[in-house]
């Protein structure tokens, strides 16, 4: 679970159980409620279940390509491609989503 998936959950289930939220977790208005809560409880669901389809492709980010059509091809290089539409996935793209599990979620944590 990353960082941000935990802060929101962390903010929301303050809330819920009536503890005082931390006023650095509500923001700058001032105030936090229920739809604020069930926000952060979505937001949080809807990043897990991003960070989970990433995560098959992440895996593919530095395989070895030694000996394959693909050795000494930069982050253009198709590894899929589809004929009839033209879209295709590069390894840039495997690239970009292991980064972007890496990523934690910004730099204003709760206090």
């Amino acid at each position: 679970m990353s960082d941000l998936v935990e802060r929101l959950r962390t903010r929301a289930r303050t809330y819920n159980t009536g503890s005082p939220v931390n006023p650095a977790a509500i923001g700058t208005l001032g105030y936090y409620g229920d739809r604020d809560a069930s926000l952060d409880r979505d937001a949080a669901a809807r990043i897990e279940e991003l960070e989970a389809a990433l995560d098959p492709f992440s895996v593919f980010a530095d395989f070895d390509a030694t000996g394959t059509a693909y050795e000494g091809q930069g982050d253009d290089a198709a590894i899929l491609f589809d004929h009839k539409t033209g879209r295709q996935v590069t390894i840039g793209d495997l690239r970009a989503a292991r980064r972007a599990l890496e990523q934690e979620g910004g730099d204003d944590k709760e206090g």
